[in-house]
């Protein structure tokens, strides 16, 4: 018998309803795997959502909330995957922009984003960027205007 394919409505409805919620059926299954890896730094499922929620706390401390959107300006690194999913779990909007762009660029993004934050993920040593959670001090954070 021949099957059909999903249609899209079937595939999203069977997705996990935030980005954070993705990683979390490893986490009980098998947090002890690899969930990212960087430059010899490896964080596993359990570490992933360890950091994820202490960077969520950060985020909230720094008065982001619910429904806030957030200008992350980073280089890919797995630093800026805990804020991504940091994000996601305290329901804000993430809007990642290259630190590599001209500042009247990154003012026309955050602008035009109506971002309530700015957050300049300072390049971290690699040593720090695999220990964990961010610190206020690996921010350079600027409210929008």
């Amino acid at each position: 018998m021949h099957q059909t394919e999903p249609t899209i409505e079937e595939i999203t409805a069977s997705l996990p309803r935030r980005l954070h919620e993705v990683a979390q059926r490893y986490v009980v299954d098998a947090p002890d795997r690899a969930a990212m890896i960087e430059d010899g730094a490896k964080w596993t499922y359990r570490d992933l959502d360890r950091y994820v929620r202490q960077t969520a706390e950060r985020l909230t401390a720094f008065g982001v909330r619910a429904g806030d959107r957030i200008m992350l300006v980073s280089e890919n690194c797995i630093a800026l995957a805990a804020l991504l999913l940091a994000a996601s779990r305290i329901d804000a909007w993430a809007i990642v922009s290259n630190p590599r762009l001209s500042a009247r660029e990154l003012d026309q993004i955050r602008d035009h984003s109506g971002a309530a934050g700015v957050l300049h993920l300072r390049r971290l040593e690699r040593s720090r960027r695999s220990r964990g959670a961010l610190r206020r001090r690996d921010f350079v954070v600027r409210a929008a205007q």
